[in-house]
């Protein structure tokens, strides 16, 4: 079979067993940390039974292999597999369950923004079948998901297809295609959930990349840590939903610009703590979330937030209205960040 892009429907690669499809994954275009030669670090596991139903994570297997979705999921349907961030950065999106899967099988689905896309089978073989990403009311059955813990930080994904117990599989490789196969006849992945986080030089280092007008030096940038967590596009939102800052209006010198930018900062710091305590003290680092003070070229200044996302691309967060943009694409150049 000649290498095609994978967007055929996927009934079409079902004769293909694990180890037979010579399909490759889209090509994508390297993002700015690619760019800069940045790459992010993974975390501590979170321990199996504090797994968050509402948290997107990486789940890496034994290879630090993480589980993504060809070209971001864009379109009705893509292929689920695995690769590393170093090689596929603009496709790490994170996954979140959509309840908790320690307690019953759970659906498994993409971060923003293809946060509608479930994780799915082609079939209902009691063997093995390909998995891809795809909206609910998609044909496919839902592949629900329950983790079972082999370690107090590594656990399998097992797929109850009727009376089968199947597993979460990828072949080895430095990337390849996920797919469910029967327990006794295949070997599910060894996963752990986990987060990325950058330190101070290499956040430096990413900001002058996305501003390359702006100077960005020690005395521009301020941290009071030394790394700091990579902030989900899902977590930043829900940081701005959760601060009430949608019932306040701007009032100049009173409630202005930087005052909302502070108010943002102090939500997303007290909900790192929070978020701290839920994964047992596992992830001690604050969110790599700020404050940004630009300005125009006929002087306007304006200040709003930043954040680091999981493709290690800058995000501006406009505290006034919750809007999210990313940084490259702000209208200022920023003369002063703190973090």
């Amino acid at each position: 079979m000649k290498n095609l892009p994978a967007v055929e429907l996927p009934e079409l690669f079902a004769k293909f067993r694990p180890g037979e499809r010579r399909d490759i994954v889209s090509h994508f275009t390297p993002t700015i940390a690619q760019q800069a030669g940045i790459t992010p670090h993974l975390s501590e596991p979170i321990p199996v039974e504090l797994i968050d139903a509402t948290t997107p994570y990486l789940l890496v297997d034994e290879s630090n292999r993480i589980l993504l979705a060809n070209d971001r999921g864009v379109g009705a349907w893509q292929w689920a597999f695995v690769g590393s961030y170093s090689d596929y950065a603009s496709y790490v999106l994170g996954t979140s369950f959509g309840s908790d899967p320690a307690l019953n099988p759970a659906p498994l689905y993409l971060g923003p923004p293809q946060n509608t896309k479930y994780l799915q089978s082609n079939g209902s073989s009691s063997s093995w079948d390909w998995v891809f990403w795809a909206d609910s009311s998609y044909k496919y059955p839902t592949v629900s998901l329950k983790t079972q813990a082999i370690s107090s930080q590594t656990f399998k994904l097992i797929y109850k297809n009727n009376s089968t117990e199947m597993g979460l599989c990828a072949d080895s490789g430095s990337w390849n295609w996920v797919y469910v196969g029967n327990t006794s006849s295949y070997t599910p992945l060894t996963l752990t959930a986990r987060k990325f986080f950058l330190g101070y030089n290499d956040l430096k280092k990413l900001f002058a990349a996305t501003w390359p007008n702006a100077s960005i030096t020690d005395w521009s940038f301020r941290v009071g840590d030394k790394d700091y967590e990579l902030l989900h596009q899902s977590k930043a939102q829900q940081i701005y939903n959760d601060s009430g800052l949608s019932k306040y209006k701007w009032v100049e010198e009173v409630f202005d610009c930087d005052d909302f930018s502070y108010a943002y900062k102090a939500q997303a710091s007290r909900v790192a703590y929070e978020d701290y305590k839920a994964t047992g003290n596992a992830v001690q680092r604050s969110y790599a979330s700020g404050v940004v003070f630009g300005r125009k070229p006929d002087g306007t200044a304006h200040a709003v937030n930043v954040f680091v996302d999981y493709t290690c691309t800058v995000k501006i967060l406009e505290p006034q209205n919750g809007s999210i943009i990313d940084g490259k694409d702000w209208a200022y150049t920023p003369y002063f960040i703190l973090f």
